[in-house]
């Protein structure tokens, strides 16, 4: 089932968004390792995004 599939990627990567949000939380402003975090944490919520495209595409597809 691809919406439960969807399901459990976003678990996940909520899971690492928390582990990453709360790294960069601890750097001192202006740091190295808090701006790639930073990155890291963009990415995370651009793919969230995404499944969020995907779990809609499929929800719409299986309700046809």
């Amino acid at each position: 089932d691809p919406v439960r599939l969807v399901d459990m990627q976003r678990h996940a990567l909520l899971a690492e968004l928390a582990a990453a949000q709360r790294a960069s939380l601890a750097e001192p402003d202006g740091s190295v390792a808090g701006l790639l975090l930073e990155g890291v944490v963009l990415r995370l919520q651009a793919d969230l995004r995404w499944l969020e495209a995907c779990a809609r595409y499929w929800t719409e597809t299986r309700n046809r």
